[in-house]
């Protein structure tokens, strides 16, 4: 929960300052932010779920936020 407010100002910062700028810088930044994104969760996330119990929630956790990230960009665009 301590980290959820924080996440929120920097996205919504990062929204309103690439709102209206040109499709090839945005579509360049969600790339950046996308394999950040995606070595974070290969070096750090996936590892760790296997070391507990609930690696099936896990799973659905990681599967549905970038889900519902991809979603969020798709109706922001």
């Amino acid at each position: 929960m301590s980290s959820f407010l924080p996440a929120l100002a920097g996205a919504s910062f990062g929204y309103w300052v690439i709102r209206g700028r040109p499709d090839t810088l945005r579509l360049a930044l969600s790339a950046f932010a996308t394999g950040i994104l995606t070595t974070v969760t290969v070096e750090d996330i996936i590892p760790e779920s296997h070391r507990g119990r609930e690696i099936a929630m896990a799973t659905f956790a990681f599967v549905g936020g970038f889900t519902l990230l991809t979603l969020l960009f798709i109706y922001l665009k």
